[in-house]
Protein backbone atom coordinates (compact mmCIF):
# COMPACT_ATOMS: atom_id res chain seq x y z
CA UNK A 1 0.00 0.00 0.00
CA UNK A 2 2.95 2.35 0.37
CA UNK A 3 4.53 1.85 -3.05
CA UNK A 4 3.12 5.12 -4.40
CA UNK A 5 4.15 7.13 -1.35
CA UNK A 6 6.64 9.38 -3.16
CA UNK A 7 4.27 10.18 -6.02
CA UNK A 8 1.37 10.69 -3.61
CA UNK A 9 3.47 12.97 -1.45
CA UNK A 10 4.33 15.23 -4.38
CA UNK A 11 0.71 15.39 -5.49
CA UNK A 12 -0.42 16.01 -1.95
CA UNK A 13 1.74 19.13 -1.78
CA UNK A 14 -0.08 20.40 -4.84
CA UNK A 15 -3.61 19.56 -3.74
CA UNK A 16 -3.31 20.32 -0.02
CA UNK A 17 -2.80 23.97 -0.91
CA UNK A 18 -6.21 24.16 -2.59
CA UNK A 19 -8.64 27.07 -1.93
CA UNK A 20 -6.87 28.82 0.98
CA UNK A 21 -3.13 28.18 1.03
CA UNK A 22 -2.50 31.89 1.25
CA UNK A 23 -5.15 32.76 3.85
CA UNK A 24 -3.00 32.93 6.97
CA UNK A 25 -0.48 35.14 5.20
CA UNK A 26 -3.09 37.56 3.89
CA UNK A 27 -4.94 38.82 6.92
CA UNK A 28 -4.80 42.48 5.93
CA UNK A 29 -6.55 43.53 2.70
CA UNK A 30 -3.52 45.49 1.50
CA UNK A 31 -1.36 42.37 1.81
CA UNK A 32 -3.61 40.07 -0.20
CA UNK A 33 -2.27 38.82 -3.53
CA UNK A 34 -4.11 40.11 -6.55
CA UNK A 35 -6.23 37.00 -7.08
CA UNK A 36 -7.46 37.14 -3.48
CA UNK A 37 -8.73 40.71 -3.62
CA UNK A 38 -12.46 41.27 -3.83
CA UNK A 39 -13.63 42.52 -7.23
CA UNK A 40 -15.71 45.67 -7.18
CA UNK A 41 -19.12 44.88 -5.71
CA UNK A 42 -18.40 41.17 -5.16
CA UNK A 43 -17.54 39.13 -2.08
CA UNK A 44 -15.05 36.33 -2.18
CA UNK A 45 -14.76 33.50 0.29
CA UNK A 46 -12.01 35.25 2.25
CA UNK A 47 -14.00 38.44 2.78
CA UNK A 48 -17.44 37.73 4.19
CA UNK A 49 -17.73 40.37 6.90
CA UNK A 50 -20.81 41.79 5.22
CA UNK A 51 -22.81 38.57 5.53
CA UNK A 52 -21.69 37.13 8.86
CA UNK A 53 -24.21 35.46 11.12
CA UNK A 54 -23.20 33.89 14.45
CA UNK A 55 -23.65 30.13 14.74
CA UNK A 56 -26.46 28.86 16.93
CA UNK A 57 -25.88 25.09 16.72
CA UNK A 58 -23.24 22.49 15.96
CA UNK A 59 -22.25 21.89 12.35
CA UNK A 60 -23.99 19.09 10.47
CA UNK A 61 -24.52 17.80 6.94
CA UNK A 62 -27.37 15.78 5.48
CA UNK A 63 -26.00 14.59 2.12
CA UNK A 64 -22.56 13.63 0.83
CA UNK A 65 -21.66 16.17 -1.90
CA UNK A 66 -20.08 14.13 -4.75
CA UNK A 67 -22.65 11.85 -6.36
CA UNK A 68 -20.46 9.28 -8.09
CA UNK A 69 -17.24 7.29 -7.76
CA UNK A 70 -14.67 9.26 -5.83
CA UNK A 71 -11.82 9.27 -3.31
CA UNK A 72 -12.30 11.49 -0.26
CA UNK A 73 -9.21 13.29 0.99
CA UNK A 74 -5.74 12.41 -0.12
CA UNK A 75 -4.97 8.86 0.96
CA UNK A 76 -1.15 8.81 0.96
CA UNK A 77 -1.12 5.05 0.49
CA UNK A 78 -2.90 5.45 -2.84
CA UNK A 79 -2.71 7.58 -5.92
CA UNK A 80 -5.66 9.87 -5.27
CA UNK A 81 -5.79 10.71 -8.96
CA UNK A 82 -6.09 7.07 -10.02
CA UNK A 83 -9.60 5.88 -10.79
CA UNK A 84 -8.61 2.48 -9.42
CA UNK A 85 -8.94 3.92 -5.92
CA UNK A 86 -12.36 5.48 -6.48
CA UNK A 87 -15.51 3.88 -5.09
CA UNK A 88 -19.11 4.62 -4.13
CA UNK A 89 -18.60 4.39 -0.39
CA UNK A 90 -15.92 5.26 2.15
CA UNK A 91 -13.43 2.48 1.55
CA UNK A 92 -10.48 4.89 1.17
CA UNK A 93 -12.02 7.92 2.85
CA UNK A 94 -9.45 10.15 4.48
CA UNK A 95 -8.90 13.73 5.61
CA UNK A 96 -6.47 16.13 3.97
CA UNK A 97 -7.53 19.02 6.19
CA UNK A 98 -4.52 20.90 7.57
CA UNK A 99 -5.16 23.55 10.23
CA UNK A 100 -3.88 26.94 9.13
CA UNK A 101 -3.13 25.69 5.64
CA UNK A 102 -5.79 23.60 3.91
CA UNK A 103 -9.11 24.38 5.57
CA UNK A 104 -11.22 21.77 3.84
CA UNK A 105 -11.39 18.38 2.16
CA UNK A 106 -10.50 17.56 -1.46
CA UNK A 107 -12.71 14.95 -3.12
CA UNK A 108 -11.36 13.33 -6.30
CA UNK A 109 -13.93 12.35 -8.93
CA UNK A 110 -14.43 12.34 -12.68
CA UNK A 111 -14.92 15.71 -14.31
CA UNK A 112 -18.62 16.46 -14.59
CA UNK A 113 -19.71 14.30 -11.63
CA UNK A 114 -22.78 15.96 -10.04
CA UNK A 115 -22.24 17.89 -6.79
CA UNK A 116 -25.15 18.02 -4.33
CA UNK A 117 -25.98 20.52 -1.61
CA UNK A 118 -24.87 19.00 1.68
CA UNK A 119 -27.52 20.96 3.60
CA UNK A 120 -30.55 23.12 3.05
CA UNK A 121 -29.94 26.85 3.16
CA UNK A 122 -29.50 30.14 1.33
CA UNK A 123 -27.11 30.49 -1.58
CA UNK A 124 -24.45 33.17 -1.23
CA UNK A 125 -21.02 33.90 -2.75
CA UNK A 126 -22.11 32.09 -5.91
CA UNK A 127 -20.01 32.88 -8.95
CA UNK A 128 -16.41 32.99 -10.09
CA UNK A 129 -13.04 34.01 -8.74
CA UNK A 130 -9.69 33.45 -10.38
CA UNK A 131 -8.44 31.62 -7.30
CA UNK A 132 -11.41 29.31 -6.60
CA UNK A 133 -12.95 29.10 -10.05
CA UNK A 134 -16.66 28.34 -10.10
CA UNK A 135 -17.84 28.40 -6.51
CA UNK A 136 -21.03 28.01 -4.48
CA UNK A 137 -21.63 28.71 -0.80
CA UNK A 138 -24.66 27.62 1.20
CA UNK A 139 -25.43 29.56 4.39
CA UNK A 140 -27.55 27.68 6.93
CA UNK A 141 -30.00 29.15 9.41
CA UNK A 142 -27.57 28.18 12.19
CA UNK A 143 -24.72 30.29 10.81
CA UNK A 144 -22.59 27.63 9.10
CA UNK A 145 -21.19 28.18 5.61
CA UNK A 146 -20.69 25.20 3.26
CA UNK A 147 -18.25 26.12 0.49
CA UNK A 148 -17.73 24.24 -2.80
CA UNK A 149 -15.17 25.30 -5.40
CA UNK A 150 -13.28 24.36 -8.61
CA UNK A 151 -16.62 23.36 -10.15
CA UNK A 152 -16.60 22.69 -13.87
CA UNK A 153 -19.88 24.59 -13.98
CA UNK A 154 -22.63 25.80 -11.68
CA UNK A 155 -26.05 24.33 -12.34
CA UNK A 156 -28.52 26.64 -14.06
CA UNK A 157 -30.74 28.46 -11.55
CA UNK A 158 -28.20 28.36 -8.72
CA UNK A 159 -27.73 32.02 -7.79
CA UNK A 160 -27.25 34.30 -4.80
CA UNK A 161 -30.27 34.70 -2.53
CA UNK A 162 -32.10 31.57 -3.62
CA UNK A 163 -32.64 28.61 -1.32
CA UNK A 164 -31.68 24.99 -1.89
CA UNK A 165 -32.56 21.76 -0.16
CA UNK A 166 -30.10 19.11 0.92
CA UNK A 167 -29.54 16.86 -2.08
CA UNK A 168 -30.27 19.48 -4.76
CA UNK A 169 -27.62 19.42 -7.48
CA UNK A 170 -25.68 22.71 -7.43
CA UNK A 171 -22.86 22.06 -9.91
CA UNK A 172 -20.35 19.59 -11.34
CA UNK A 173 -16.83 18.52 -10.37
CA UNK A 174 -14.11 20.33 -12.29
CA UNK A 175 -10.70 21.97 -12.12
CA UNK A 176 -11.41 25.69 -12.44
CA UNK A 177 -9.45 28.32 -10.55
CA UNK A 178 -5.72 28.69 -10.02
CA UNK A 179 -5.90 26.87 -6.66
CA UNK A 180 -7.04 23.65 -8.38
CA UNK A 181 -3.53 23.30 -9.86
CA UNK A 182 -5.23 21.83 -12.93
CA UNK A 183 -6.32 18.72 -11.01
CA UNK A 184 -9.97 17.63 -11.23
CA UNK A 185 -11.50 17.56 -7.75
CA UNK A 186 -14.05 19.24 -5.49
CA UNK A 187 -12.80 21.33 -2.59
CA UNK A 188 -15.32 21.40 0.26
CA UNK A 189 -14.99 23.65 3.33
CA UNK A 190 -17.19 24.18 6.37
CA UNK A 191 -16.77 27.32 8.45
CA UNK A 192 -18.74 29.33 11.04
CA UNK A 193 -19.95 32.91 11.26
CA UNK A 194 -18.83 33.84 7.74
CA UNK A 195 -15.17 33.48 8.80
CA UNK A 196 -13.31 31.15 6.41
CA UNK A 197 -10.17 31.20 8.57
CA UNK A 198 -12.12 29.42 11.33
CA UNK A 199 -12.97 26.49 9.09
CA UNK A 200 -13.31 23.13 10.82
CA UNK A 201 -12.35 19.66 9.60
CA UNK A 202 -15.56 18.32 7.99
CA UNK A 203 -14.24 14.81 7.41
CA UNK A 204 -16.16 13.05 10.21
CA UNK A 205 -19.41 14.62 9.00
CA UNK A 206 -18.68 13.60 5.41
CA UNK A 207 -17.71 10.08 6.47
CA UNK A 208 -21.07 9.58 8.20
CA UNK A 209 -22.94 10.28 4.92
CA UNK A 210 -20.48 8.61 2.51
CA UNK A 211 -22.50 5.51 1.60
CA UNK A 212 -23.95 4.39 -1.75
CA UNK A 213 -23.35 7.77 -3.37
CA UNK A 214 -23.48 6.23 -6.85
CA UNK A 215 -27.07 5.06 -6.43
CA UNK A 216 -28.58 8.31 -7.67
CA UNK A 217 -27.42 11.65 -8.99
CA UNK A 218 -30.23 13.57 -7.29
CA UNK A 219 -30.28 12.35 -3.69
CA UNK A 220 -32.74 13.75 -1.22
CA UNK A 221 -33.15 13.03 2.46
CA UNK A 222 -36.37 11.35 3.57
CA UNK A 223 -38.78 14.27 3.75
CA UNK A 224 -42.54 14.45 4.09
CA UNK A 225 -43.77 17.72 2.59
CA UNK A 226 -46.67 19.11 4.58
CA UNK A 227 -47.06 22.20 2.38
CA UNK A 228 -44.77 23.77 -0.23
CA UNK A 229 -47.21 26.40 -1.59
CA UNK A 230 -46.35 25.61 -5.20
CA UNK A 231 -49.93 25.77 -6.40
CA UNK A 232 -51.75 27.60 -3.62
CA UNK A 233 -52.16 28.02 0.12
CA UNK A 234 -52.37 24.26 0.69
CA UNK A 235 -53.78 23.38 4.12
CA UNK A 236 -53.61 27.04 5.24
CA UNK A 237 -56.90 27.93 3.60
CA UNK A 238 -58.48 29.99 6.37
CA UNK A 239 -57.90 33.59 7.43
CA UNK A 240 -55.40 34.36 10.21
CA UNK A 241 -58.32 35.29 12.51
CA UNK A 242 -60.22 32.05 11.89
CA UNK A 243 -58.97 30.54 15.14
CA UNK A 244 -60.67 31.77 18.29
CA UNK A 245 -57.31 31.81 20.09
CA UNK A 246 -55.85 34.41 17.71
CA UNK A 247 -55.50 37.80 19.41
CA UNK A 248 -54.29 41.30 18.62
CA UNK A 249 -54.88 41.43 14.87
CA UNK A 250 -57.70 42.79 12.73
CA UNK A 251 -60.05 40.68 10.63
CA UNK A 252 -58.60 42.39 7.55
CA UNK A 253 -55.46 40.25 7.98
CA UNK A 254 -54.86 37.77 5.15
CA UNK A 255 -52.94 34.61 4.24
CA UNK A 256 -52.66 34.36 0.46
CA UNK A 257 -50.70 32.58 -2.25
CA UNK A 258 -47.68 34.62 -3.35
CA UNK A 259 -46.33 34.01 -6.85
CA UNK A 260 -43.60 35.90 -8.67
CA UNK A 261 -42.11 34.02 -11.61
CA UNK A 262 -41.02 30.66 -10.23
CA UNK A 263 -41.17 31.85 -6.60
CA UNK A 264 -44.24 30.72 -4.67
CA UNK A 265 -44.89 31.15 -0.94
CA UNK A 266 -47.60 31.74 1.62
CA UNK A 267 -47.83 35.50 2.18
CA UNK A 268 -49.21 36.53 5.57
CA UNK A 269 -50.27 40.14 6.11
CA UNK A 270 -51.18 40.81 9.73
CA UNK A 271 -52.92 44.11 10.49
CA UNK A 272 -53.20 45.63 13.96
CA UNK A 273 -56.52 45.57 15.75
CA UNK A 274 -56.43 49.14 17.02
CA UNK A 275 -59.25 48.53 19.50
CA UNK A 276 -57.11 46.26 21.72
CA UNK A 277 -53.65 46.47 23.24
CA UNK A 278 -53.03 42.75 23.72
CA UNK A 279 -49.91 41.07 22.29
CA UNK A 280 -50.39 39.36 18.95
CA UNK A 281 -50.80 35.58 18.89
CA UNK A 282 -51.71 34.44 15.40
CA UNK A 283 -52.68 30.79 15.06
CA UNK A 284 -52.42 29.97 11.35
CA UNK A 285 -54.44 26.78 11.32
CA UNK A 286 -53.57 23.87 9.06
CA UNK A 287 -56.78 22.35 7.64
CA UNK A 288 -58.74 24.20 10.35
CA UNK A 289 -56.72 22.29 12.95
CA UNK A 290 -58.58 19.05 12.23
CA UNK A 291 -56.17 16.11 12.70
CA UNK A 292 -58.00 13.87 10.22
CA UNK A 293 -57.55 16.49 7.49
CA UNK A 294 -53.80 16.92 8.04
CA UNK A 295 -50.82 14.78 7.06
CA UNK A 296 -49.72 12.31 9.73
CA UNK A 297 -46.03 11.93 10.61
CA UNK A 298 -43.92 10.19 13.23
CA UNK A 299 -42.94 11.86 16.47
CA UNK A 300 -39.40 10.61 15.83
CA UNK A 301 -38.37 13.56 13.73
CA UNK A 302 -38.43 17.31 13.26
CA UNK A 303 -40.83 19.82 11.76
CA UNK A 304 -39.11 22.53 9.76
CA UNK A 305 -40.44 25.61 8.04
CA UNK A 306 -38.88 28.53 6.19
CA UNK A 307 -39.84 32.09 7.07
CA UNK A 308 -38.80 35.47 5.71
CA UNK A 309 -39.71 38.91 7.08
CA UNK A 310 -38.24 42.38 7.34
CA UNK A 311 -40.79 44.30 9.43
CA UNK A 312 -41.33 42.14 12.51
CA UNK A 313 -41.40 43.89 15.87
CA UNK A 314 -38.56 43.27 18.28
CA UNK A 315 -39.39 40.22 20.37
CA UNK A 316 -41.44 38.44 17.70
CA UNK A 317 -41.34 34.63 17.78
CA UNK A 318 -42.60 31.61 15.84
CA UNK A 319 -43.73 28.20 17.09
CA UNK A 320 -45.81 25.23 15.97
CA UNK A 321 -48.80 23.52 17.53
CA UNK A 322 -48.92 19.74 17.24
CA UNK A 323 -51.97 17.48 17.65
CA UNK A 324 -51.04 14.23 19.38
CA UNK A 325 -52.94 11.47 21.18
CA UNK A 326 -54.07 13.56 24.14
CA UNK A 327 -54.66 17.02 22.69
CA UNK A 328 -52.78 19.94 21.20
CA UNK A 329 -49.22 20.76 22.25
CA UNK A 330 -47.37 24.02 21.70
CA UNK A 331 -43.65 23.99 20.97
CA UNK A 332 -41.10 26.27 22.52
CA UNK A 333 -40.83 29.60 20.67
CA UNK A 334 -37.98 30.57 18.35
CA UNK A 335 -36.94 34.18 17.83
CA UNK A 336 -37.87 35.53 14.41
CA UNK A 337 -34.85 36.72 12.39
CA UNK A 338 -35.87 40.08 10.93
CA UNK A 339 -33.36 40.62 8.08
CA UNK A 340 -35.46 40.07 4.96
CA UNK A 341 -33.81 36.71 4.19
CA UNK A 342 -35.09 33.15 4.33
CA UNK A 343 -34.32 31.23 7.51
CA UNK A 344 -35.19 27.68 8.49
CA UNK A 345 -36.87 27.13 11.87
CA UNK A 346 -36.58 23.62 13.30
CA UNK A 347 -38.86 22.11 15.95
CA UNK A 348 -37.56 18.85 17.41
CA UNK A 349 -40.44 16.52 18.23
CA UNK A 350 -38.17 14.11 20.13
CA UNK A 351 -37.21 16.85 22.59
CA UNK A 352 -40.34 18.96 22.49
CA UNK A 353 -40.50 20.53 25.99
CA UNK A 354 -43.53 22.55 25.00
CA UNK A 355 -46.73 23.81 26.60
CA UNK A 356 -50.26 22.47 26.79
CA UNK A 357 -52.58 24.25 24.35
CA UNK A 358 -55.73 22.20 24.87
CA UNK A 359 -56.06 18.84 26.54
CA UNK A 360 -52.36 18.03 26.28
CA UNK A 361 -49.36 18.00 28.59
CA UNK A 362 -46.72 19.90 26.61
CA UNK A 363 -45.08 16.69 25.39
CA UNK A 364 -45.42 14.53 22.30
CA UNK A 365 -46.96 11.24 23.44
CA UNK A 366 -48.60 9.74 20.37
CA UNK A 367 -46.48 7.69 17.97
CA UNK A 368 -47.93 9.63 15.04
CA UNK A 369 -49.00 13.27 15.12
CA UNK A 370 -50.18 16.09 12.85
CA UNK A 371 -49.49 19.79 12.47
CA UNK A 372 -52.25 21.88 14.04
CA UNK A 373 -50.89 25.36 13.28
CA UNK A 374 -47.99 27.70 12.72
CA UNK A 375 -48.11 30.40 15.38
CA UNK A 376 -46.68 33.90 15.01
CA UNK A 377 -46.27 35.95 18.19
CA UNK A 378 -45.51 39.63 18.54
CA UNK A 379 -45.71 42.38 21.13
CA UNK A 380 -48.65 44.70 20.48
CA UNK A 381 -47.75 47.00 17.61
CA UNK A 382 -49.26 49.26 15.00
CA UNK A 383 -49.27 48.80 11.25
CA UNK A 384 -48.82 45.56 9.30
CA UNK A 385 -46.48 42.63 9.79
CA UNK A 386 -45.78 40.86 6.50
CA UNK A 387 -44.20 37.42 6.67
CA UNK A 388 -43.58 34.79 3.99
CA UNK A 389 -43.69 31.07 4.81
CA UNK A 390 -42.49 28.19 2.65
CA UNK A 391 -41.66 24.47 2.64
CA UNK A 392 -43.32 23.19 5.80
CA UNK A 393 -41.78 19.73 6.16
CA UNK A 394 -41.22 16.75 8.43
CA UNK A 395 -38.08 14.65 8.33
CA UNK A 396 -36.77 11.87 10.57
CA UNK A 397 -33.92 12.39 13.00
Amino acid sequence: MKKHFLLAGLLALLIASSCNKQVENSQQPEEQPEQMKRPEGEYNEMDTAGIRMLTTAAASIDVYPVRGKHNTGYDRSLDGGSKASWNCDRGYSNSDYVAGDHLGIDIWAAEGTPVAATVSGTLTLVGWSDYSGNKVTIKTSTGWYHFFCHLKSIKSGISNGKTVKAGDIIGYVGKTGTASNGVVHLHYSLYPDGNYNRGINPWSLLYAKELNVCGTTTPTPTIKVLDDFTNGVGHFNTSPTFSGSTTGIATSSTATHYKNGTSTHLQVNLNDNTSVTTPWKVRLLSAEGTPGSNISFSKNGIVKLWLKTSNAASGSTVQVYIDDSDGTEGSATLNVINDGEWHGYVFDLTNFNGVNVSGGNGKIDGANVTLDAIVLNSPNRSGTWTAYIDDVEWQPK
